[in-house]
């Protein structure tokens, strides 16, 4: 990392020209739904150490500067119970910059990337598994998009094919990207296994841009606090979805009832494919009567 002195800290670390290369490594996925847990976790163990390998490979090649950036809310109120509301938009403020994690498909929604960067996100690290094409796609304009729009870098890193299911091996293939907070693509990987999806981050030039006053300034001119209530009106796909129709709560005043010992239910029920299959139609039953869909 050029001018790193080894002090600690994101944002100004004295003696710290922010800027370095990030790595979207992309690397073989091995499917394990099916394989016995035994045969499952040998399968992830060899994995684990075939990626650390590539990672250290890719690094001696292409120099010391760089830095792997990624490797490939049903039970909200439960979650947020254990962990809070950082443990499910955290933010790692580091000598990297502000790193935060978007998974798959949480770059085609605005709201996940956003409120990262609310809480000071400047990398948001994408590990997907998408399908590639040689046409933009849904994902690839997303990418854009929310590096536009949150003045952020975006480094996506997409799979090198999958194994061990019936799908297509090179269908999730190419596509790993590194987008600068102008939305200018500056490397993208072609298919197979790669490391050639680097870039440098110049975070000094990003802090800037911020912090300029203007028409393009995207994150300062945005209006949060002005589309809360209609956010907070308006209906769709519900949290807590996999919670237990009973609560604590109710367990306990039934059981104060009875003058007995009340027994704490489940916090959440193991769902079936038919509970994914039944849960997007009652969305969009919601979303019809509601007159969002015609």
């Amino acid at each position: 990392m050029d001018g790193y002195d080894g002090h600690s800290g994101g944002s100004g670390a004295a003696g710290w020209d922010p800027h370095y290369r990030a790595l979207a490594l992309r690397s073989r996925c091995d499917a394990v739904d099916a394989l016995a847990p035994e045969d499952a976790r040998e399968a992830i163990g060899r994995a684990i150490t075939r990626i650390r390998a590539e990672t250290a490979a890719s690094i001696a090649l292409i120099g010391p500067d760089v830095r792997p950036v990624v490797l490939p809310e049903y039970v909200l109120d439960k979650y947020l119970d254990v962990y809070g509301i950082d443990g499910v938009l955290p933010v790692a403020r580091t000598p990297l910059g502000n790193l935060a994690a978007l998974a798959s498909e949480e770059i085609l929604y605005p709201e996940p990337a956003r409120a990262l960067t609310l809480r000071g996100a400047e990398v948001l690290c994408h590990s997907t598994s998408e399908a590639g094409s040689p046409r933009p796609t849904p994902k690839s304009v997303a990418r854009i998009a929310r590096a536009v729009e949150n003045h952020a870098y975006v480094v996506s890193a997409n799979t090198a094919g999958i194994t061990g299911t019936a799908i297509p091996g090179g269908s999730t293939d190419g596509m790993s990207q590194v987008v600068d907070f102008t939305g200018t693509v500056l490397v993208e990987a072609g298919v197979g296994e790669s490391m050639v999806a680097n870039a440098e981050l110049d975070l000094a030039a990003l802090r800037r841009t911020r912090r300029r006053p203007g028409m393009g300034n995207l994150l300062a001119r945005g209006k949060p606090a002005l589309w809360a209530g209609e956010y907070a009106r308006a209906t769709g796909e519900t949290p807590n979805g996999l919670m237990s129709e009973g609560t604590a709560s109710n367990g306990a005043a039934e059981g104060a009832a009875d003058g007995e010992a009340a027994a704490k239910p489940p916090d959440y029920t193991v769902p079936d494919r038919a509970w994914f299959a039944r849960r997007q139609p009652e969305t969009l039953e919601r979303l019809i009567k509601a007159g969002v869909i015609t």
